[in-house]
């Protein structure tokens, strides 16, 4: 089993750090009907992706940790621009919070993210390997183009928010922002005329994940099962935030975070 024995420098009683105390600072954050993957920056912050905790309360935000502990959201710091999300949380102690090293990886090396792949969910988060396969250019309009790292990893709704670090490092190297997904303009314009459906048909009480039933028609319940499906395949791409751009939103906010 691979169980690396990795030695950083945030520490400054040297301590040895392992997986386990890597995947002890991952969590699995909770809003309703949805979830991603946190880690700690500091005792008391969660970093995860701006969509994972998009539209929810900071009280409506869970953080579960690997050993069934949970914490409550007290407070979103949150940029649309970068995806980049920090979650306020009472502490984390006495878990090691990662460290975060700027430097950009080359490509080739080989990196790995713990998270909370749909469907699974926790408590402890799974391990996934990869490599930086390049580099992409992600633009929102009216914001600076962002460079985010490509990585050939099997990256899955749920890793959103997750860390990655070179393979056999513990620092913190990229945030996972997102998984490829395709679809031609005219099966997504179509999935998108079946979700708008509203005709005189046969309705359906549908259970919803968090909780509450929606009533749907049949085109809107196969628009529904199409997305789904479309959202589970796997092209074994993915992209994350580089370090550079979530020390920045960091700082700008005033969290704490340790260089590696």
């Amino acid at each position: 089993m691979f169980e690396p024995v990795i030695t950083t420098h945030w520490d400054p009683s040297h301590h040895t750090i392992t997986n386990a105390d890597l995947a002890a600072a991952v969590a699995l954050v909770r809003v309703p009907g949805s979830h991603g993957t946190g880690w700690l920056v500091s005792p008391t912050h969660v970093v995860t992706n701006h969509h994972v905790v998009a539209g929810a309360e900071a009280s409506q935000v869970y953080v579960l940790l690997p050993d069934d502990e949970i914490r409550v959201g007290t407070k979103i710091d949150a940029d649309l621009y970068t995806d980049l999300a920090v979650i306020h949380v009472e502490s984390c102690a006495p878990r090691h919070p990662m460290a975060i090293d700027v430097d950009e990886p080359t490509i080739g090396t080989e990196v790995c993210t713990w998270g909370h792949p749909t469907p699974y969910a926790g408590p402890s988060p799974l391990l996934i390997f990869g490599h930086l396969a390049g580099f992409s250019r992600h633009q929102i309009p009216g914001a600076r183009a962002q460079r985010r790292l490509v990585l050939n990893a099997a990256i899955n709704p749920g890793n959103s928010g997750g860390p990655v670090m070179a393979a056999g490092q513990a620092a913190v190297r990229g945030v996972i922002a997102t998984k490829a997904l395709y679809l031609p303009p005219h099966l997504q314009a179509a999935i998108n005329a079946m979700h708008a459906q509203m005709g005189i048909t046969t309705r359906y009480p549908v259970p919803m994940p968090d909780g509450t039933t929606r009533i749907m028609i049949e085109g809107q319940i196969v628009a529904e099962c199409l997305e789904h499906f479309r959202k589970m395949t796997q092209m074994v791409l993915g992209e994350a935030i580089m370090a550079s751009d979530l020390v920045a939103f960091l700082d700008q906010n005033g969290i704490p975070w340790t260089p590696a």
